[in-house]
């Protein structure tokens, strides 16, 4: 998800996060899942969704960096 960091942190607010990162006024975050609802709730407050890789999931989920990752693989 990416937005205005207002907009985001408004949204997650009561949401796992796996991942942050900003940048100025814009912030981007993955988060562990969304229902439909929650889909048309972010669009509505104006966020962009979109989906992670699967590498970036499991670097995210296990809190290993991308770095280490690639390493070990």
């Amino acid at each position: 998800m990416v937005g205005a960091s207002s907009a985001v942190d408004a949204f997650v607010a009561d949401r796992e996060i796996l991942h942050r990162e900003g940048i100025g006024g814009l912030a981007s975050v993955t988060l562990s899942a969304l229902s439909d609802a929650d889909r048309a709730a972010a669009r509505a407050a104006g966020l962009e969704l979109s989906p992670v890789s699967l590498q970036q999931l499991i670097v995210r989920k296990t809190k290993v960096s991308e770095k280490e990752f690639e390493l070990s693989a």
